[in-house]
């Protein structure tokens, strides 16, 4: 009997001490769980150059663009805020991230093999090629007019010309030598000479007189020779316009086959730069895009080659009067975010750039800098 009672005592005082150690216990918990800091994530530190329209820095410092608005929008998914960090030019942009004192680079950055040496990159966000810009209105200059009349398409137009006048010429002083031999000397380069005459006469239908065939069949020869030379100056005149018409020497370059043999500016360090000295062709480097720009506008150069959006964008912008840009777009190229090797940053970066991309927000973006046509 004892032993019950002492055994309901023990039983009741574990329970009570349970109860006891539960109830103080359990504030306790709660407050250190309430105490536990969120941890935020820190921002990711971008590096960006000026590359209008992909970015731009106004006056209060502040940067704006295709690529800062594109970069906000993977941060915005990657529940990360971005901070910008300029750069002067794209090797500076590429040393920065590859030196690791940036997350990420982002402007108008061509993915190259030379490139992917120093630093990784993102999957393309934009697909971009090289294009030409060439003054407007240049006039015509005393060097194109020579280039003209020397060129191979003139020179071939009246050395064809040459040769049928003096094939008619021999002709004529071939049937008429014997009988004619006053207008037409027997003696070979003397008569062929009076033909090469007769016939350009004949053909311009100048008429002097001064030599025409009097055998029969001669004069049936004049007759072939004065129709068929009708045809024959409307397809000449018609050739020798063309080769010399304002556009064919209103400036040296009209295409991509004309940069060999012309003054180019392209950027140092740019795509355009691998690019000609990979084919071995001389240009000027600049340091800018505005200081190639302004070069052309003062006639150094001939031709400025660059980045076909970011070239056509600032033309439009600032030199709509001045520059014409060319429809020919060669060199494909592909724009990607910079990162820096082995960055961990690359995988959730892609997947956000590509969840970005076939959203409405990009579509919005960029009909914003290139119109809905873009």
């Amino acid at each position: 009997m004892i032993f019950q009672k002492s055994s309901g005592v023990f039983v009741w005082g574990a329970v009570w001490l349970s109860l006891t150690a539960f109830l103080t216990a359990a504030p306790v918990t709660a407050q250190q769980t309430t105490a536990q800091p969120v941890t935020e994530k820190p921002p990711l530190i971008v590096a960006t150059k000026d590359a209008p329209p992909f970015a731009m820095q106004g006056k209060d410092g502040k940067w704006t663009g295709l690529a800062v608005e594109l970069m906000e929008e993977i941060a915005r998914d990657l529940d990360r805020k971005v901070t910008w960090t300029g750069v002067e030019t794209t090797k500076d942009l590429i040393d920065t991230v590859a030196a690791g004192s940036a997350d990420a680079g982002m402007a108008a950055v061509t993915i190259t093999s030379e490139r992917e040496k120093f630093v990784d990159f993102s999957h393309s966000y934009y697909d971009s090629g090289l294009t030409i810009a060439v003054p407007r209105n240049q006039g015509v200059r005393v060097l194109d007019i020579f280039k003209a009349l020397s060129s191979p398409a003139f020179l071939a137009t009246v050395g064809t010309l040459g040769l049928l006048l003096l094939a008619i010429g021999a002709l004529i002083w071939f049937v008429e030598r014997r009988q004619n031999s006053d207008q037409f000397d027997d003696d070979p380069i003397s008569g062929i000479g009076d033909g090469f005459w007769w016939s350009a006469v004949t053909m311009t239908t100048v008429g002097y007189g001064d030599k025409a065939p009097v055998t029969p069949l001669g004069r049936a020869i004049a007759v072939v020779w004065m129709f068929a030379a009708l045809i024959l100056t409307a397809v000449f005149t018609a050739q020798l316009a063309t080769s010399l018409t304002v556009g064919s020497i209103s400036g040296p370059v009209k295409g991509l086959d004309d940069l060999a043999s012309a003054r180019v500016g392209v950027v140092d360090g740019s795509a355009s730069t691998a690019y000609f000295e990979n084919r071995f062709i001389r240009v000027r480097g600049f340091s800018s895009l505005e200081a190639g720009l302004d070069a052309l506008a003062n006639n150094s150069i001939d031709a400025f080659v660059h980045d076909e959006p970011i070239l056509r964008f600032t033309v439009l912008r600032d030199y709509t009067a001045r520059f014409n840009i060319l429809s020919q777009l060669f060199e494909p190229q592909d724009y990607g975010i910079v990162l820096p090797p082995g960055s961990e940053l690359r995988e959730p970066l892609n997947q956000a750039l590509l969840d970005v991309k076939s959203s409405p927000r990009w579509q919005t973006i960029r009909s914003h800098y290139f119109g809905r046509q873009e």
